[in-house]
């Protein structure tokens, strides 16, 4: 959550979590999962806090937001059951009870939104998943293409500005759905046996 929390220093905290506990490697696998997911769909999960919450959410109420999302429309092998239960709960741990309901009724609402497959909209087909929403998700990618790209591909619209005149729509669009794949991980001992 604190990784999340703060995205800026997303890296130095993960590594110092992972330093200061004695993790066993799926978990590790999982932390590392969740915080590359995070960070690689930044956009839409920008954009789903936009569209479902309603008000301004603190800062974290959002982290936990985005941690609820990420179960709920990226990690398949987690039931939505336990994506709402185990986001409310660590809300509930975390910043105290507050803000569970508010938490619970975003993630709820979510959940209702979701529909399976894609509709070739792209204002609510969600990239990377097999799921789309029963409203607008994005900005309109006929009028705003890089705000578009901004929220449905997670690269900053000044970026994808400049990479268009580059290389052309197209191309920019092929990588920026690139880097929204999770890439192999691979596991180095630093120290100590290696089996």
């Amino acid at each position: 959550w604190f990784s999340l929390q703060n995205l800026g220093h997303t890296q130095l905290h993960f590594h110092k979590i992972v330093d200061r506990n004695t993790v066993i490697i799926n978990w590790w696998g999982a932390l590392a999962s969740g915080v590359g997911h995070s960070l690689r769909h930044r956009g839409a999960l920008r954009a789903l806090v936009r569209t479902l919450a309603r008000g301004r959410p603190e800062a974290d109420v959002i982290a936990h937001l985005h941690v609820g999302f990420l179960q709920i429309f990226y990690f398949d092998r987690v039931p939505d059951h336990a994506a709402v239960s185990e986001t409310v709960g660590a809300a509930h741990q975390t910043i105290g009870k507050n803000h569970v309901r508010y938490v619970n009724a975003v993630l709820r609402e979510a959940l209702r939104a979701r529909r399976e497959g894609h509709v070739q909209d792209r204002r609510r087909d969600l990239v990377g998943t097999g799921f789309h929403l029963d409203r607008v998700l994005f900005r309109d990618p006929t009028d705003h293409p890089f705000l578009w790209m901004e929220d449905a591909l997670s690269i900053p619209a000044r970026m994808a500005k400049r990479w268009v005149r580059r290389m052309g729509r197209e191309t920019t669009e092929d990588l920026a759905r690139l880097f929204l794949q999770e890439p192999a991980m691979s596991v180095r001992v630093l120290k100590g046996d290696r089996e």
